[in-house]
């Protein structure tokens, strides 16, 4: 009986370990998700706005043929504005979901319309449509952007711009 009761208390311990070391497991999952979930909140950016306004003013008076009068002034006016853009709650999941799975997740081969908003989730443009007007386009990944013929196009990508895994992006 002093042997049975040995191997019941051992199954017993290795069952109790067994279990505790499954929930550390758990608990490290979760915490390790959390961490995952809190660090990619997006950070709001902050720019700096400078407008400058000079006027010169010219004002000539002839008095008689030989005297003459001139009277200048000049005024120089500097506006400074900080704009902060940031997400209006950054706690919140945006979950996007189709019912059409994507033909591709190469933009270069995949031409179905669900696989738009996709791309535009995961790559950077070189360009995008205004968001006030859908007729004009800004920069994104381009810094600026020229044509002369409207055949041949140039674009001038901004520095610090990098790919996924490291390397800066130029024009090769």
């Amino acid at each position: 009986m002093h042997k049975k009761y040995s191997e019941d208390l051992k199954k017993a311990i290795s069952t109790t370990l067994a279990i505790i070391i499954a929930v550390i497991i758990i608990i490290a999952i979760v915490a390790g998700v959390a961490v995952v979930l809190s660090s990619h909140k997006p950070s709001p950016v902050t720019t700096t706005i400078t407008s400058t306004v000079s006027t010169f003013t010219t004002v000539t008076t002839t008095v008689s043929s030989t005297v003459t009068t001139t009277t200048s002034s000049s005024t120089t006016s500097v506006t400074k504005a900080t704009v902060t853009i940031s997400p209006p709650n950054t706690s919140q999941l945006v979950d996007v979901y189709w019912t059409e799975t994507p033909d591709a997740l190469d933009p270069a081969t995949g031409f179905s319309v669900v696989d738009g908003p996709l791309y535009a989730a995961v790559y950077q443009e070189l360009v995008e449509f205004n968001g006030s007007s859908i007729t004009s386009i800004v920069p994104v990944i381009a810094q600026n952007y020229s044509t002369s013929n409207y055949e041949n196009w140039t674009f001038y990508i901004r520095q610090g711009v990098h790919f996924a895994d490291g390397v800066q992006v130029n024009a090769s």
